[in-house]
């Protein structure tokens, strides 16, 4: 049979089976024609099959960009897909990778990109091609191609040169250049190539050069830079060039042979010393440098005898051996503006922009956003005394800062609002003092300035206000507390690695109706012990304090702007995560029983704080600097006019947070001000810990001083961000993101590393990671790196800074991701997948994140953002926490077991590389697949202390992670070993286990073991026999201390992890295929790259051959076909589960009994065999390990192997091959 129809018989045999087991599609939210965009595709005719590797990214503008796939072929082979947008028109671009799987920042996945196209109207059919760069509305177009969407290219070569030596080398930049033959010549004798046109390119970089047969570079011309296209360029043999537009004739005669530009110069700081212009002619040619006049003029002329279509320059400062010293801005300016040969322009400091008339040019006084900052502004106006209202009961001053004010004055809402003008102090601060106790005071600041505009501002200081912060009020901080507060701080917290964070929202743990809880969305329902919910459940406080968490960290619970906290709070009424700040250092009303009251806010949040304290836990903050709810209306932009967010020229607000502005951190005054809020939240309310929103956006220098005057309260108190990189920081500033984190001592970063590994991309619903199914070499290697404190993979100072997450309050919670990337699994094998997931984290070096929830699969719907959404899709589920009992008692065992033992919670990397090692002592660990496709092995040196029962100094931890549906026969040494955990059980008392050479990891799960500790003198000696059971006694070993010290000395074998081989394996099929990422060598000693080229060789997986078996027996069983335990007691017994080839005796179970009881598996259950030889009915594993599956497994055989022998017929019949080809390319 030919291969081609063999390939159609298996795929059609594969569609056949995937339909008869059930099979289903997921469904597409439902969007009405008019807001859909029905697309069809002409990919490239060479590749095969497109419907595969080719995507669309789409997006509506001011929108991010979303992805979807093609769905379907058409039968003239066009790839068809719809695409649903609330918002038109739309965007699209089409690309082709070469796999197809997807990670976020792996730009070598695509292999080609369409055009960008843009504007399409929604409710329409549009067509697009590979080779084209517009689209149509109509089948047959009309669309752009070829020349149109090319560079042409014609070159004069030196008749003295063979022409076939020359070809151009073209880039763009920031990227790798190519060769492009010449192809052609013009009637005019020239050479002629086209270079071809990439999406989202609007300039290229060219150079021709000479090849030979010895030399690819024998002669190159000089750079010709910054080319535009698609258009034409004709370059002359000695390096001049001439650009224009498809279709424009070569020869432009109406160009001016001469140009003379007149620039002017205005710096605001008047210093123009070493400042001078570079210009130059596109070639580039008649490059020089022109100084400035007394008067900061400099006249430039240019002269060419073939026209002159622009002249660029740079505006530079120079200095001894550095020409380029400083740019006036960071883009080249080129000038095309100059009738009759002649121009006067304007140009000012830091602003890119050209002005063709003086009246353009923005204003230079004081006020302007440039000169606000600028480091002589910052220097002359920075005021380092306290600010706000300064409160005793004699007297209080109220102290605001305000430079670019005219006037500024003080308004009392107590007094009928009174009216007093305050005093001009020193820095730009203005001040007035008011004598006798002014407790209760409400007021406002009124401001004019030199424009004439009268801004009236709550102060930015304010530490109490109204209702919807409509005035400030004066409180006396220290004494508004509750009455069993004593202003102590919790006893110092070890460090970062040992926290286990736990994300919440206070709104969402006390809002539900059933809850039992009393104060439903206030502070004070997480005051409220022994709350129940109807079903009986623990709530609220009981049952944070349940978890054994370290720290609940509490989204915004300052003053946000986005809910009335006058209107209706109620259940449904109005939600907001509150990433909306309004008055940075006062509580959020809404939260309180009285929002009226400005003091019970703040009475009713430290009651909170202190409940947590007095129960153990400790509370992280959300702290939102990086920008503010709507600039109009906040204090910061009311008192000092763009001077707390970054701007461009125009005076309009940067936006690299995504939601119209961005805080300038780098500002002193903004700097002061972020350190001087944590400081309050960390003095007044005895915060532990503040989470930094979007921290990159802020600058290393504050967070730094962030961390220093956080020392000096508490070196404890535990700082972490969202280290992304984004933001507009000025020249020479360099953003708080995790590629300067080592610049960041004692500032922790989300790992985002980590979490996509694990699940996948966090923006593409179904895309898959590590534990759902993505199937790569590269992942497993990447969560032991991760595992080691994310080396390698983030460029970290120590696994304090990794915080390690699956999931938190925005995006997808992991079981909405799990069902959206696996839509066919079951519920069970979701929840095996969730809690394998989670067990990586607790595995990790590193700060444990957990958000809420997350132990009982929290699931808010598919909902990925739902900052907004009604309480019914955020609300706390306590009684879901009963429903996923068994998840939520591992959870609460994990947290037991990391307080417990810190061989995971090392402190530094040089500790971690001393003692952990993916070498399987003992195993031939060259030839052992510890680290693999879906499996993760490793051994840590000495991680309990005492010794061993092989009498080893140290006792060795060894675990392993199995993402994979089946049993996984791992490499362990041969011995006698502890079971600590395995699936979803933390044993209390280890189970002993003995291994002949390795051991059986059951699918979807972790495995950890120890080596057996040394028996105590004083106990009897277990007798031997035969086939070994565990003692009666199955408590380990007194030697082994519950709290092993971090100093434990490692094993001088212990040495850094080395980096993969080119020999990959993968899991064992009937056609392997080979690996995507490389396997580890042992003779290299750095950590495997993750780029590491793949090897084509491939070896079988030895635990499926058929040899005998040499896995691990814990106890002997008396069952002729173990299968794995499916015991939903409290602490059920692990089993180790071997391949349908291996030896029955290598599935035994294990027991802390002497005996185990031998009825529990010596025949399947009844309802494991019911509903006939082709039920449906069953584990959702795989049947090589479930008894009572051989029904379907017989149904199954039979009906594959009668439809193979009828097809196998059939498909010798040209009409039928045919067709079951074509069946096979439409799927």
């Amino acid at each position: 049979m030919k291969p081609r129809t063999y390939k159609s018989i298996l795929g059609l045999l594969l569609t056949i089976i995937l339909v008869i087991s059930g099979s289903t599609a997921p469904t597409a939210q439902a969007f009405t024609n008019s807001d859909v965009m029905y697309l069809t595709f002409t990919p490239e005719p060479a590749v095969e099959k497109p419907l595969t590797t080719y995507r669309v990214d789409y997006w509506a503008n001011g929108e991010s960009k979303k992805r979807q796939m093609f769905s379907s072929v058409t039968p003239s082979g066009d790839l068809y897909t719809s695409i649903g947008s609330a918002k038109g028109p739309l965007n699209f671009q089409v690309y082709r990778m070469d796999t197809s799987s997807l990670q976020e920042g792996q730009a070598e996945n695509r292999v080609w990109e369409s055009s960008v196209f843009t504007g399409v109207k929604l409710g329409n059919s549009v067509w697009a091609k590979a080779d084209a760069c517009t689209y149509s509305y109509n089948s047959e177009g009309p669309f752009k191609t070829g020349k149109q969407c090319q560079l042409q290219v014609s070159f004069t070569p030196d008749p003295a040169v063979p022409e076939g030596e020359y070809n151009l080398w073209a880039w763009y930049e920031g990227e790798d250049g190519v060769a492009i033959p010449f192809t052609g010549k013009n009637a005019s004798g020239q050479l002629t190539a086209e270079v071809p046109v990439a999406a989202t390119r609007d300039r290229v970089n060219l150079l021709v050069r000479r090849s030979t047969a010895s030399n690819d570079w024998e002669w190159k011309s000089q750079e010709l830079r910054d080319i535009p296209i698609p258009g034409r360029i004709s370059i002359d043999a000695d390096g001049n060039y001439q650009v224009g537009e498809v279709g424009q004739p070569e020869e432009s005669n109406d160009l001016p042979k001469q140009v003379t530009l007149t620039v002017h110069y205005q710096r605001r700081d008047n210093n123009y010393e070493n400042w001078n212009v570079w210009t130059w002619l596109p070639g580039p040619k008649n490059a020089h440098r022109v100084d400035f006049s007394d008067d900061h003029t400099a006249v430039i002329t240019h002269e060419d005898s073939k026209g002159i279509e622009r002249v660029g320059l740079i505006v530079r400062r120079s200095t001894p051996g550095q020409d380029f010293a400083e740019k006036n801005s960071p883009e080249d300016l080129f000038v095309t503006d100059f009738p009759d040969g002649k121009a006067e322009i304007w140009l000012v400091e830091g602003d890119p922009k050209i002005y063709y008339s003086e009246d353009d040019v923005p204003s230079t006084h004081e006020d302007h956003c440039s000169m606000l900052h600028s480091a002589e502004f910052n220097e002359k106006y920075f005021y380092d005394g306290d600010l706000g209202a300064i409160y005793s009961p004699e007297k209080t001053t109220f102290r605001l800062w305000a430079p670019t004010a005219r006037e500024v004055s003080f308004v009392n809402y107590s007094d009928n609002g009174a009216v007093t003008p305050m005093t001009k102090g020193e820095k730009g601060t203005w001040e007035i003092t008011l004598d006798g106790d002014q407790k209760g005071v409400e007021y406002r600041y009124r401001l004019g300035f030199k424009d004439g505009t009268i801004n009236e501002a709550v102060d930015p200081y304010a530490r109490a206000v109204t209702a919807n912060a409509t005035h400030t009020v004066v409180i006396d901080s220290e004494n508004t507390v509750p009455h069993n507060w004593d202003g102590k701080r919790m006893a110092p917290f070890s460090s970062m690695k040992d926290a286990i964070i736990y994300e919440a929202h206070v709104r969402d743990l006390t809002i539900g109706p059933d809850n039992g809880i009393e104060h439903k969305g206030k502070f004070l329902g997480l005051t409220e012990a022994g709350t129940k919910t109807k079903a009986g459940n623990p709530s609220g406080l009981n049952y944070l304090k349940s978890l054994g968490v370290t720290h609940v960290q509490l989204l915004p619970i300052y003053d946000f702007g986005s809910v009335d906290e006058t209107g209706d709070l109620s259940f449904n009424a109005q939600y907001n995560w509150g990433y909306d700040p309004q008055n940075y250092n006062v509580p959020e009303g809404s939260y309180s029983t009285n929002p009226m009251d400005p003091t019970a806010r703040v009475v009713e949040l430290k009651s909170m704080i202190n409940t947590l304290h007095d129960n153990g836990l400790r509370v992280i903050m959300d702290v939102v600097y990086n920008h503010v709810y709507n600039p109009a209306n906040s204090p910061l932009q009311q008192t000092v006019p763009n001077y707390y967010f970054r701007m461009d020229s125009e005076c309009n607000f940067h936006d690299g947070t995504g939601v119209g502005n961005e805080t300038a951190s780098e500002q002193l005054m903004m700097r002061k001000y972020i350190v001087d809020s944590v400081k309050y939240w960390a003095k007044q309310y005895g915060v532990d810990g503040f989470r930094f929103d979007l921290m990159g956006i802020h600058d290393v220098e504050t967070m730094n001083a962030v961390r220093e005057a956080l020392n000096e309260i508490d070196p404890s108190v535990v700082i972490l961000g969202e280290g992304w990189e984004m933001g507009n920081h000025p020249a020479g500033v360099l953003g708080a993101n995790q590629k300067n984190a080592k610049k960041l001592p004692g500032i922790s970063f989300f790992n985002d590393q980590y979490r996509d590994t694990v699940k996948g991309d966090n923006f593409e619903l179904a895309h898959t990671g590590f534990i759902n199914g993505a199937n790569e070499n590269k992942r497993s290697w990447d969560l032991l790196n991760n595992i080691k404190g994310a080396q390698h993979v983030r460029d970290y100072l120590g696994p304090e800074q990794s915080v390690v997450y699956n999931e938190a309050h925005d995006n997808y919670t992991m079981f909405d991701k799990l069902k959206g990337s696996m839509p066919q699994a079951t519920e069970k094998e979701i929840a095996q997948r969730h809690m394998l997931g989670t067990a990586t984290q607790y595995l990790s070096n590193g700060a444990v994140f957990i958000h809420a929830g997350q132990e009982f699969l929290r699931t808010k719907s598919g909902d990925h953002n739902s900052y907004k959404s009604p309480d019914s899709v955020n609300v706390f589920d306590y009684d879901r926490a009963e429903h996923f009992a068994k998840e939520v008692k591992f959870f609460r065992d994990l947290n037991k077991f990391r307080e417990q033992y810190d061989f995971m919670r090392q402190p530094s990397y040089d500790a971690i590389n001393n003692t952990y090692t993916h070498k399987i002592d003992g195993t031939n660990s060259a030839d052992a697949d510890s680290v693999d496709t879906n499996h993760v092995g490793y051994t840590v040196k000495n991680a309990f202390p005492g010794k061993s029962k092989a009498e080893k100094e140290g006792i060795d931890a060894f675990s392993y992670v199995n993402a994979a549906t089946e049993p996984w026969q791992a490499p362990l040494p041969a011995g006698d070993y502890e079971v600590m955990i395995q699936g979803m059980d933390v044993y209390d008392t280890p189970v002993p286990l003995t291994s002949d050479g390795t051991v059986t990891v059951p699918p979807l799960s972790v495995l950890l073991l120890r080596d057996a500790p040394a028996p105590e003198p004083s106990e009897t000696p277990t007798s031997t026999s035969e086939e070994p059971k565990p003692s009666t006694n199955a408590k380990p070993s007194s030697s082994v201390k519950p709290e092993p010290s971090t100093s434990a000395k490692p094993s001088s074998s212990a040495k850094p992890e080395p980096s993969p081989s080119t020999t990959p394996t993968t899991v064992t099929s009937e056609e392997p295929e080979p690996s995507s990422s490389a396997k580890p060598s042992s003779s290299v000693k750095p950590e495997p790259s993750t780029s590491a080229k793949p090897s084509s060789s491939v070896k079988p997986e030895p635990s499926t051959s058929a040899k005998p078996s040499t896995s691990a027996t814990l106890t002997t069983s008396t069952s002729e076909e173990p299968k794995p335990s499916t015991s939903t007691s409290e602490e059920p017994t692990p089993t180790t589960v071997t391949s349908e080839e291996s030896e029955p005796s290598t599935s035994v179970k294990p027991s802390s009994s002497v005996k185990p009881e031998p009825s529990t598996s010596a025949k399947p259950s009844e309802s494991s065999s019911s509903g006939g030889i082709c039920s449906s009915k069953g584990s959702s594993h795989s049947s090589q390990t479930e008894q009572g599956s051989s029904g379907p497994a017989v149904c199954g055989v039979m009906f594959t192997a009668l439809l193979l022998f009828v097809l196998g017929i059939l498909a010798n019949f040209p009409p039928v091959k045919d067709q079951i080809d074509q069946w096979l390319s439409r799927l």
